[in-house]
């Protein structure tokens, strides 16, 4: 009951939060780093796949994706263009086995999240990403102001991130 609670309360505040950035146009915004989101929802599949027995990153790949994944946290900017660019290059880089353990995973996540959205009842839409992205209610007034935006400088996104760095550099 409380947990239901919580998720009630959260996705009220989502909703405000979201209905103010509707208010001030933001929505074309939210929409245009689409692939920011996805690409925030990709490095978590990667981190929570590198624990599957089996499907663990080896040392080649390690390499790989370390040349990709460093730089990310350091950029001040992440524009949608990057952002779409690295999660193919992400891909790239899995076997077929982990594409497929990638896909059912990310397909699970967004059953879950469209779950939690059906609970909400609201004359406003609240977005997919606030459940499926990891400080997503954080970031959209962060993304609202204008001002440099990338997802993975603070909150739960960098510290995903920097454990999946440091699990690679492990090899």
């Amino acid at each position: 009951m409380a947990k239901i609670t919580r998720l009630l309360l959260m996705a009220m505040v989502s909703v405000g939060v979201l209905g103010m950035a509707q208010s001030v146009g933001g929505t074309a915004r939210l929409s245009a780093y689409q692939p920011v989101f996805e690409l925030v929802r990709m490095v978590n599949a990667l981190a929570e796949m590198d624990k599957v027995q089996g499907l663990a990153f080896d040392r080649n790949q390690a390499a790989a994706l370390l040349a990709k994944l460093r730089p990310l946290s350091l950029r001040e900017n992440l524009e949608p263009a990057q952002a779409a660019a690295l999660r193919k290059e992400l891909e790239a880089l899995l076997t077929p086995a982990q594409s497929a353990w990638v896909r059912e995973w990310l397909e699970q996540q967004e059953k879950m999240a469209r779950m939690r959205l059906a609970q909400i009842k609201s004359d406003t839409k609240p977005s997919f990403y606030m459940f499926a992205v990891p400080g997503y209610l954080g970031m959209v007034p962060e993304l609202q102001s204008g001002k440099p935006f990338n997802p993975f400088k603070k909150g739960p996104n960098a510290a995903r991130l920097s454990n999946l760095i440091q699990s690679l550099e492990a090899r």
